[in-house]
């Protein structure tokens, strides 16, 4: 009856074990503070929502590589950023540019959205 008794104990410690590891393998580790500040650092997000973008103005320095990124927080839309070949739609939401020339860039929806399309603008300032 002992036998059986480390039989299931062992059993019991080896499973438990087991699951543990598994349990450790499967959870995701959250991003560190500062790399969550330094992808911040590197993308320029752009929030659309009906019919407007989180923004007005997004300020970006010259000479700067970032991901501009379009996160469509209510409704469907796609952004273009006249003058610096940047369209975001679809499955292709994010794309890296080179702000090499300062000046002042127009974005736009380029999605049909709704009544309040046209007013979906705003603009990109390179200095």
């Amino acid at each position: 009856m002992q036998k059986n008794v480390v039989k299931w104990a062992v059993a019991v410690v080896f499973f438990g074990a087991f699951a543990l590891a598994i349990g450790v393998l499967l959870y995701q580790i959250p991003p560190s503070a500062k790399e969550t500040e330094e992808a911040n650092k590197n993308t320029l997000t752009i929030v659309a929502s009906n019919f407007a973008f989180d923004q007005s103005t997004y300020e970006v320095k010259a000479g700067s590589t970032l991901t501009v990124q379009l996160v469509n927080k209510q409704g469907i839309h796609g952004i273009e950023i006249e003058g610096l070949d940047v369209q975001l739609q679809g499955d292709a939401l994010s794309q890296e540019v080179t702000f090499d020339q300062p000046g002042t860039y127009t974005i736009k929806c380029i999605v049909l959205c709704g009544e309040g399309h046209t007013e979906m603008v705003a603009t990109v300032v390179v200095a």
